[in-house]
């Protein structure tokens, strides 16, 4: 044993596995102040910053959970430059630059661009499983490939071609104006031509 054991004083024991410090002559662990510790492992249940408003980490059995300082087990923040991460489980995600996917993208739920220009631009292909819902406008610079049906509840307005491999149909709410099936094109309603119309049969 090392040092005073009365109530005043810290002391230290050296038990067969190593050092133990003790505080106010008890058996109560006690505190090593240093500059610098060069060890090889450390062992413990939690870390904390200095002071007791500084944030704390512990280690349970799934890895460690980053707390604040102030309260009870409130979640912290980690700040890194650069986070290399096989996978990521996260309720919310805020990206504040830009976002690079080498790979690919799956959206279970909703896939939704709020602040700053509402803009989502995909350089490569986008394939979309499910439905695709536009509340206002798609704009399309190049083909528009569907496997299925494509819907337009509104207006629609086509710059280029349209090529209809299927079934075309055009619709005024329940009733259809015109559609294309099996060769032909049948029409319900007025066909208006303002310019030249031609039929090779």
């Amino acid at each position: 044993m090392g040092g005073d054991s009365d109530a005043g004083k810290g002391w230290i024991e050296f038990p067969q596995s190593g050092v133990n410090v003790r505080k106010d002559g008890t058996r109560e662990w006690g505190t090593v102040a240093a500059h610098r510790a060069d060890l090889d492992g450390i062992n413990t249940k939690w870390v904390q910053g200095p002071t007791a408003g500084d944030g704390w980490i512990d280690f349970p059995p799934a890895g460690l959970n980053v707390f604040q300082g102030a309260g009870d087990h409130q979640w912290g923040t980690v700040a890194a430059g650069k986070a290399d991460l096989n996978d990521l489980l996260t309720r919310r995600g805020q990206i504040k630059e830009r976002l690079t996917l080498q790979g690919g993208l799956t959206v279970d739920n909703v896939l939704e661009t709020q602040d700053g220009p509402p803009r989502l631009i995909v350089h490569g292909r986008l394939d979309a499983e499910g439905e695709v819902n536009a509340n206002r406008g798609v704009v399309v610079g190049g083909d528009l490939s569907t496997n299925g049906i494509l819907r337009v509840h509104g207006e629609s307005r086509f710059q280029g071609k349209v090529n209809a491999n299927g079934h075309l149909s055009v619709r005024n709410g329940g009733a259809w104006i015109l559609h294309t099936n099996d060769g032909q094109v049948s029409i319900q309603g007025d066909l208006r031509v303002h310019g030249a119309f031609r039929s090779d049969s």
